[in-house]
């Protein structure tokens, strides 16, 4: 049922299987590729080929992971070798309830204007803000495809930190006016809403500028 060399290593570590051939498609996008959203964090390509083979042959799947660690971030791709068997599955596996989630099956389209700047970075949330509060503050703009609210490791406790990822870009926009500065009840900040690229750009020139901080400071050490 399954090709040779079916699984290998993506660049996270994580166990991935390799992708043989090319995907039949309709000329607009491959019909043979799905996204799974809202996977449960510590799920196995393995678990998810339990659940996918019951359809059709497999040609690859992979879990999208942080490749320093590891971290899941909810969502993943599956490719059968035949159209019809994607289709079951979306079909079959839409909104099935696996572990603590609902998985949400389509299929995976290429990436366009409509989807750009989707994904939001939300800080200075109440630390008892929970992802059913996430969701409730942000539905109304549109379709969550994921959210995601970081937790203490130690803990296990709210950081006051999410992420929420709507289907189209313009979704983002309309929270990021209404919700950027918002003043929660318990909470001593208002909320910072923003587009996630912008927060992760902001962060990295944070920490370049504290590293030529770090080597001035060096180096006037050095002289004295």
């Amino acid at each position: 049922m399954f090709p040779n060399n079916y699984y290998g290593t993506n660049n996270g570590g994580d166990v991935a299987m390799v992708n043989q051939n090319g995907g039949a498609g309709d000329g607009s996008f491959d019909r043979t590729k799905l996204i799974v959203n809202y996977i449960p964090q510590f799920t196995t390509e393995e678990d998810l080929m339990g659940i996918f083979m019951q359809v059709g042959d497999l040609e690859s799947i992979r879990i999208m992971r942080n490749p320093r660690s590891g971290y899941s971030y909810g969502y993943g791709f599956v490719k059968y070798i035949k159209e019809e068997d994607a289709a079951k599955a979306i079909e079959n596996f839409n909104g099935l309830q696996f572990r603590n989630k609902n998985l949400k099956v389509s299929y995976s389209r290429p990436p366009s204007q409509a989807t750009k700047d989707s994904n939001l970075y939300i800080s200075n949330l109440p630390k008892e803000f929970t992802e059913d509060n996430l969701v409730d503050m942000f539905c109304k703009y549109g379709e969550i495809i994921q959210k995601n609210l970081l937790k203490d490791k130690n803990t296990g406790l709210p950081r006051g930190v999410a992420f929420v990822r709507f289907a189209r870009g313009d979704e983002a926009q309309a929270a990021i006016a209404e919700l950027d500065g918002l003043k929660l009840d318990n909470c001593p900040f208002p909320i910072s809403v923003r587009v996630a690229d912008d927060h992760t750009k902001q962060r990295s020139q944070m920490i370049e500028q504290q590293m030529h901080m770090c080597n001035r400071q060096g180096k006037m050490y050095y002289h004295h």
